[in-house]
């Protein structure tokens, strides 16, 4: 005799995991129920990843150069405080943003450039993570020494440096001090340095306090840059996946409605689908993996692949019972068509995604891997809860469905 093929080898298989199932109802119910229930409460504890070193391998040249740069020159985490310094007689004048004209704008005053080297200084000794604070104030000082207390000596002296600087050095004032074009205000930039490498919680408490103490001498200053910006990104991102996903839900789950006609059917469609993200976002929660962009897109993402299966699963399952099969035969005959092309179709699919992992991205690896693992949850949940969800909400009516 022949050796069986291995599409004969798959069915047997699929028809053993069918009739395992439906052996196992009871059991398979508590497990799901205590493994959601373990993942919602691990999904509540996921950490966003700030530290923008870790998108990258260890031994890469960017995390090394990094390093360097965290180690000698106080941090490689640039960000700026903005402070509005208020409107000299010209600013009037719409000029249109004219780079000449915004070079004409006086510097600030001197009362004003004390109060901010006063904010510096205030902000290196309460800001323990805070490295270095420096702005237009800090070039005067050096400068000039103590101007501050030269009086109209001092004032005078500025203006003279002005002029200078301004002739010579051009994109330097333009970097620390100018205006913005949107409304013609002028801001003086507070170049701020900290450490790179650092959590989401450590970072978004300097930033808070940088802001708070700040806001008490300027209340109308703002901390910006890039260091705020990456801060806020994955939290941002995470927010808007888990709005896309409700959307993606809702979207899919009409068109679903529309192609089935039966919304206990489409509803039992979805779990299998759902599950496997809340799952994988458990386990990152309670192993203590923090949440990069990769992960982050993957909610939304992996319901529309997963859920090919399953709308195929179910209207094949519709269109042997119309042909008047019985619940067990549709199921089996579901198992054995579609759960085979499942098989295959999810295993091309997660080696196709799994090639990411050799990328030297980390969010790419780890939204190649996440999408793999969920795809593979989302089969195992069409193979073995989706039946016997079926069979929960149509079993019993011992009809065909439409």
């Amino acid at each position: 005799s022949t050796a069986p093929s291995d599409g004969l080898l798959v069915g047997r298989w699929l028809g053993q995991v069918l009739a395992w199932s439906e052996r196992h109802v009871f059991p398979l119910a508590v497990v799901t129920i205590a493994i959601s229930v373990a993942a919602i409460v691990g999904s509540r504890r996921l950490q966003v990843e700030t530290d923008f070193t870790k998108n990258f391998r260890a031994d890469s040249e960017i995390v090394q150069a990094y390093g360097f740069v965290e180690e000698n020159f106080g941090g490689a985490g640039v960000w700026d405080l903005l402070i509005p310094v208020p409107a000299p007689p010209r600013a009037a004048n719409d000029n249109g943003g004219d780079r000449d004209a915004d070079r004409a704008i006086p510097p600030p005053s001197t009362v004003m450039l004390s109060q901010v080297l006063q904010v510096e200084r205030t902000l290196l000794e309460d800001v323990p993570l805070l490295t270095k604070a420096i702005s237009l104030a800090d070039t005067f000082k050096a400068a000039l020494g103590p101007f501050h207390r030269l009086g109209f000596m001092g004032r005078s002296l500025i203006n003279v440096a002005w002029r200078k600087m301004n002739s010579d050095m051009p994109e330097f004032i333009d970097s620390i001090y100018n205006t913005d074009p949107a409304d013609g205000r002028v801001w003086l930039h507070v170049l701020l340095r900290s450490p790179e490498q650092l959590g989401a919680a450590e970072k978004t408490a300097m930033i808070a306090q940088v802001q708070a103490t700040a806001v008490e001498q300027f209340p109308e200053a703002e901390v910006t840059g890039y260091y705020v910006l990456l801060t806020r990104l994955i939290e941002s991102v995470l927010a808007d996946q888990w709005k896309a996903f409700i959307v993606a839900t809702i979207v899919v789950g009409i068109m679903i409605v529309i192609a089935l006609r039966d919304w206990r059917l489409t509803a039992v469609t979805f779990v299998p689908n759902i599950f496997p993200s809340l799952i994988l976002f458990g386990v990152m929660g309670w192993l203590g993996l923090r949440v990069n962009m990769g992960a982050a897109m993957i909610a939304a993402v992996s319901i529309g692949l997963s859920v090919d299966s399953s709308v195929h699963y179910t209207m094949f399952y519709q269109r042997q019972r119309r042909k008047g099969l019985g619940v067990a035969a549709a199921l089996a005959k579901a198992q054995d068509s579609v759960g085979r092309a499942a098989v295959f179709s999810t295993l091309a699919l997660t080696v196709g995604f799994g090639t990411l992992v050799v990328s030297d991205f980390v969010p790419t690896i780890y939204f190649g891997v996440l999408v793999s693992l969920s795809m593979i949850g989302g089969l195992i949940g069409n193979l073995l809860v989706l039946p016997i969800l079926i069979r929960a909400v149509d079993g019993r009516s011992g009809s065909p469905t439409r």
